[in-house]
């Protein structure tokens, strides 16, 4: 959006052609709703880095500070990333915390591994329970302590809470890379616009879509992250491929190419 010239309304697109290929990815944050996630000096990894880089390639001439120390919480590739281009921005300390070991968490060990060689000092099994302020600025945070329980949905063992056992880190820059959400084509909000579109949301917010790839719209196929949710991007990439596919059927059945091909 910060490079927006125009806005196109989606259902003009749609109406003006055959097909429409939507992959809008996933680019709203997950972040906890602990007190004092608001204030200022809390930031998402994925505005935190995008940040960073619209400014390393030239589309933006205001360059972010990281200063004081830093803290990440989270466990996936997001985390690494800020932990990372914090180690980078040379912050006086880098901490990354985690709720669970770094065994189990989703980036793998060898990149945990690889940041704390950085310089980013990785704590395990701890959870955020508050960001402290002053002034609506950033002062630290309120964690407590955790242990690994019996396995979850995912499979892995579950954290859980060890009472008494809170604590207050200090921090001038909080970073959440707590996870991603699918972020549909016009906002979750909007029911008459999706309406319109004949778009069906899960309650994920995910594009709701059959095996081709199809929406309930017969003119809009859906892939990525928007239909999946967050993942790497080979499945992704596999995704569009069979969605392109799918589309270019659909266009050739209609135009009668196909048959005639056949």
């Amino acid at each position: 959006d910060d490079f927006v010239e125009k806005n196109i309304p989606l259902e003009e697109i749609v109406k003006n052609y055959d097909a429409v290929l939507i992959t809008t990815g996933t680019w709203r944050s997950r972040v906890p709703r602990l007190p004092g996630a608001d204030a200022d000096g809390v930031l998402t990894a994925l505005e935190y880095v995008y940040k960073h880089r619209i400014y390393e390639l030239g589309f933006s001439d205001k360059k972010p500070v990281t200063e004081g120390k830093v803290v990440v919480i989270g466990g996936g590739y997001s985390a690494v990333d800020a932990a990372e281009q914090a180690i980078r921005d040379r912050a006086d300390e880098v901490h990354l915390v985690y709720r669970r070991t770094i065994k189990y968490a989703p980036a793998g060990i060898y990149e945990m591994e690889r940041i704390s060689a950085m310089g980013v000092e990785i704590k395990e099994l701890i959870s955020p329970l508050e960001i402290i302020t002053e002034d609506n600025k950033v002062k630290g945070i309120k964690c407590q302590r955790m242990k690994l329980g019996k396995p979850d949905r995912s499979g892995r063992p579950r954290p859980e809470p060890i009472p008494g056992s809170e604590f207050i880190m200090d921090a001038d820059l909080v970073i959440f890379a707590t996870g991603e959400l699918s972020t549909p084509p016009v906002s979750l909000e909007d029911k008459e616009a999706l309406q319109k579109l004949g778009i069906e949301l899960d309650k994920w917010g995910c594009v709701v879509v059959d095996e081709r790839y199809q929406s309930s719209n017969p003119k809009i196929f859906v892939a990525g992250d928007v239909v999946t949710g967050p993942s790497k991007i080979g499945p992704a990439v596999a995704s569009g491929l069979r969605a392109a596919c799918n589309l270019d059927m659909f266009l050739r059945a209609r135009s009668n190419k196909f048959i005639q091909s056949v």
